[in-house]
């Protein structure tokens, strides 16, 4: 069934999925083998390239069975992929063990979320320093201030 809703994700390279229909992200697979030294970091392809819908940005982060089944993580996570970005989408892929790890081509590494953005034009506060810290509740109150 086709939700009128929803927009159009236009991609190119490996076809882009979800596990299910009802999942947050699209799975972002490897382009070749990647071989990444113990400790290391590479930049690997996904030959991946997306046009996001208008008013949207993607966040690339892991898939959570990544750093479980294979020991890496993504070095940037969140990356960040924006709406006029038209290049292929790289991981940062960051080897956390002491040894060498291969990861075979089509490895299901990473996700990429769509999400809207709202685009500001900053401004600058109007008054004090003091004035600018008390202008919420919270005020500067931060590292746990908001309860366990």
């Amino acid at each position: 069934m086709h939700d009128k809703n929803m927009k159009e994700l236009a991609y190119f390279g490996e076809q882009l999925v979800k596990a299910t229909r009802q999942s947050a992200g699209f799975d972002v697979p490897l382009a070749q083998e990647e071989y990444i030294p113990a400790r290391g970091i590479v930049v690997a392809s996904t030959g991946l390239r997306v046009a996001l819908p208008e008013g949207s940005f993607g966040l690339v982060v892991p898939r959570s069975s990544t750093p479980i089944r294979w020991g890496i993580t993504l070095a940037n996570s969140p990356g960040i992929i924006d709406e006029d970005y038209r290049g292929e989408i790289k991981l940062i892929l960051l080897n956390l063990k002491d040894e060498d790890v291969k990861i075979p081509k089509g490895t299901k590494i990473a996700q990429l979320i769509v999400l809207p953005f709202m685009n500001l034009e900053p401004t600058p506060f109007q008054g004090t320093l003091e004035e600018f810290e008390q202008s919420s509740e919270r005020g500067t109150r931060g590292l746990g201030s908001s309860g366990v």
